[in-house]
């Protein structure tokens, strides 16, 4: 057979996307073997912190500890997402009561409306109302993220406390609105007006009245659908109008709520009835912060040079220069942001934490030079003398920074200043998490298992599982 020139180039055409599609093949092949292997060193981790949960839980003396409670459902999730329920059981044996009883509904089914009206029809039959409600919330919660919205407004009707009722017809009515079905998410707000007026007899704690937690419901929706956080107000003032002696405070609440909402002029009217110069001026502060932030960030600049409260001032600055970096607008951000730090080393309180965050704001301008100078200025800040939880807290949230930028020595000595097991964990989880983020997943693993404290050792082990889970989920979307 005779082959042209012609022919070859068509043949080419023909084999050029052959290949790349084999490329893609190879290449699918590739991801899908790396996220196998990856999978199977998780496994063995999982263990290791199975083992490091519960000799946590064991070793601890009190009764109930939340961040225990907290670390036991993100093991849980973890091993639920390797499909690992074998070992959530060996949880419910092993744990301590208090811990076990908590995960005890872990391994329900939660696939389908029938496998939901299970355990709808189990929590209606709990008689402690707050694992009653802690129950059905929780199958609100899920039966929204699988759609079946309907099914949840069902579950919700269930929930006996007003302020679990109101927040999780809340969700509701959200999740309605952004699929659109305005109705029915009208409706959900509805019932959560209505169950704010739900008289407290007969419940094991004191309930907020009406008014206050119809402002907690506009706040609530003010982000995600204002145009209910306004008639929620309505309802909320009505509510305060008809109290035979509304307070200071009443007011103050109706006014940061209409704040929130973005009702200038209803936050005007009711901030004059607010008693106490201090207390209407900070109102002022935050309406002029809000309405500046909607004319732009010149205007908000402006605005926050004018307010002379230190903290309030250097966040505003702070968000500023935020939304200028999102909008692409470095150079305008780091002016911003010097303005802010100007502010914070003035400040008579301790501004460690304040300069971290702005830290942060600088590197997301694209000013890296910038950001470790503000860290270093922070680290001396904190070697001062200091009184309660910031010190330990900036020390753990210094060396999660520094760990950020890949330097992984200096944030184990900053993390070593800490005394405390619990707050020294919590930064060698952060350290932990930014190296399996750089990819050094097997160096966490080797000063990890090295820990001899048990609060240390969980929570390096948590965060290296959390951040595997993680990059295995981008993985698969990719």
């Amino acid at each position: 057979m005779r082959f042209t020139r012609r022919s070859f180039a068509n043949r080419a055409c023909y084999l050029a996307p052959l290949c790349f599609l084999l490329g893609l093949s190879l290449s699918a092949q590739e991801t899908s073997k790396h996220a196998d292997q990856t999978r199977a060193e998780l496994r063995g981790v999982l263990l290791q912190t199975r083992d490091a949960v519960i000799r946590l839980a064991a070793e601890d003396d009190s009764s109930g500890n939340g961040s225990i409670s907290q670390r036991v459902s993100q093991l849980v999730e973890s091993l639920l997402y390797v499909d690992d329920r074998e070992d959530v059981r060996y949880l419910q044996h092993h744990l301590k009561k208090v811990y076990a009883d908590e995960i005890r509904s872990a391994l329900e089914p939660s696939a389908t409306l029938q496998d939901f009206a299970s355990r709808v029809s189990k929590a209606s039959r709990e008689k402690d109302t707050f694992e009653h409600d802690k129950q059905l919330q929780t199958i609100v919660s899920q039966e929204i993220e699988r759609g079946f919205i309907e099914d949840a407004v069902n579950a919700a009707r269930m929930i006996r406390l007003p302020g679990s009722r109101s927040t999780a017809f809340i969700d509701i009515a959200l999740a309605q609105h952004r699929k659109g079905n305005d109705s029915q998410a009208d409706d959900a707000v509805t019932a959560a007006i209505h169950a704010c007026f739900q008289p407290g007899t007969g419940l094991p704690l004191i309930i907020d009245p009406p008014d206050r937690q119809l402002t907690q419901v506009a706040s609530a929706l003010a982000g995600g659908y204002a145009e209910e956080a306004q008639r929620v107000l309505a309802e909320a003032e009505k509510a305060v109008e008809a109290k035979a002696r509304p307070d200071s405070f009443d007011w103050s609440n109706l006014a940061q709520a209409a704040i929130d909402v973005g009702d200038f002029p209803s936050a005007s009217r009711w901030m004059q009835k607010v008693e106490g110069d201090e207390a209407r001026a900070d109102l002022q502060t935050r309406m002029a912060v809000a309405q500046a932030q909607q004319t732009g960030a010149d205007e908000t600049v402006r605005a926050a040079m004018k307010i002379s409260d230190a903290w309030v001032k250097i966040k505003v600055l702070r968000d500023t220069a935020n939304k200028q970096s999102e909008a692409g607008d470095s150079i305008a951000a780091i002016t911003t942001l010097r303005l802010a730090i100007d502010a914070a080393n003035l400040a008579h309180e301790r501004p460690v934490l304040l300069l971290h965050d702005l830290a942060w704001a600088q590197m997301d301008a694209g000013d890296r030079i910038g950001a470790e100078h503000t860290l270093e200025v922070a680290l001396q800040e904190n070697e001062k003398p200091a009184f309660g939880q910031d010190q330990v807290d900036a020390w753990a949230l210094l060396a999660d920074t520094f760990a950020y930028l890949g330097q992984f020595d200096r944030a184990h000595k900053i993390a070593s200043k800490i005394s405390d097991h619990y707050f020294r964990g919590r930064a060698l989880g952060f350290i932990a998490q930014r190296e399996v983020e750089a990819g050094h997943s097997g160096e966490a693993l080797a000063w990890a298992k090295h820990l001899s404290d048990p609060d240390e050792r969980a929570s390096a082990y948590l965060a290296i599982v959390r951040t595997t889970i993680e990059k295995l989920k981008n993985e698969s979307k990719e």
